[in-house]
């Protein structure tokens, strides 16, 4: 992707998230290419949050919005869900349990299915999710939806999950989290704590490589990332526009539990023109696009 499509908005489901991101975006610093085009999928994270709560509560989803920060594996997870409307009659001990569940979801499953596998449907609907919100907003529909990317100087982390509107060019803002209750904030403390070191690895595996490409002659500017997150947006589920994008997707992996699923949905995706599809042992480019 660096060499063939650098322009191209990678979104990353490969464990773990935590590390992998920063590893690929210091890479792109590297090589001169803008690490803003790589963003970390914490879809899920969003999506059993939003399940859960409507289990727990009765609301409808479509009414659910979870802001899901930090990052994308155990303690790093932090649901938001003091934000939440729908939680407003739930106790503080309820709220502490959830927060628990929605971080040992993907245990639960790997547990229920008796070590044999993980979540797959699930993470390809996760990931057709984030993929629709890149896709609109290249078609110039701005849609907002959590993802874990680079983030401004005067952050206290370099990388962190928060809701990103994208835009026509990819990532447009990356917003705050927003006021937290006080257990948020003891629990935002844990996060970054665990966070940094997880974020340190991929920067150490960074700093030994490179990408196997020349150096782009119009490296990217370092000042174009805001050093502050702008304010979060208001809550808007889904975005409402007849426009239509024109884009070809790649899914890497498309072989795989996740993959497969994936593919079928992005297929169905309105924006999509040309789906091609690459595992380690097959690459399929069909001659009528989708």
């Amino acid at each position: 992707c660096a060499k063939y499509c650098p322009n191209a908005i990678l979104g990353l489901i490969v464990n773990p998230v935590n590390s992998v991101v920063p590893a690929m975006c210091e890479l792109y610093k590297k090589a001169g290419l803008d690490p803003r085009k790589i963003c970390g999928v914490t879809s899920l994270d969003i999506v059993r949050a939003r399940k859960f709560i409507h289990e727990a509560t009765g609301a409808p989803m479509e009414t659910i919005d979870v802001p899901v920060v930090g990052g994308h594996a155990g303690a790093t997870i932090l649901p938001l869900f003091s934000q939440v409307p729908a939680c407003k009659g739930m106790s503080a001990a309820e709220l502490e349990a959830m927060d628990k569940h929605v971080q040992d979801a993907g245990t639960d499953v790997v547990n229920a299915k008796g070590g044999k596998g993980s979540a797959t449907l699930s993470m390809a609907y996760a990931g057709a999710k984030f993929g629709n919100a890149v896709l609109c907003g290249l078609a110039g529909i701005e849609t907002t939806e959590c993802a874990y990317v680079t983030r401004g100087a005067q952050e206290e982390l370099p990388y962190m999950a928060s809701k990103v509107t994208f835009g026509i060019g990819g990532v447009k803002d990356v917003h705050g989290f927003g006021p937290l209750s006080d257990y948020e904030k003891e629990r935002m403390a844990e996060c970054l704590k665990q966070l940094k070191d997880e974020i340190d690895a991929g920067l150490s595996y960074a700093a030994q490589n490179e990408l196997s490409i020349e150096k782009a002659t119009n490296p990217w500017d370092a000042s174009s990332i805001p050093a502050k997150p702008s304010a979060p947006p208001q809550p808007k589920l889904a975005p409402s526009s007849k426009k239509t994008g024109n884009f070809k997707v790649c899914v890497c992996g498309g072989a795989g539990g996740i993959g497969q699923p994936l593919c079928l949905l992005m297929a169905q995706n309105p924006h999509v023109s040309e789906l091609c599809v690459f595992d380690l042992t097959l690459a399929m480019v069909p001659a009528e696009g989708v």
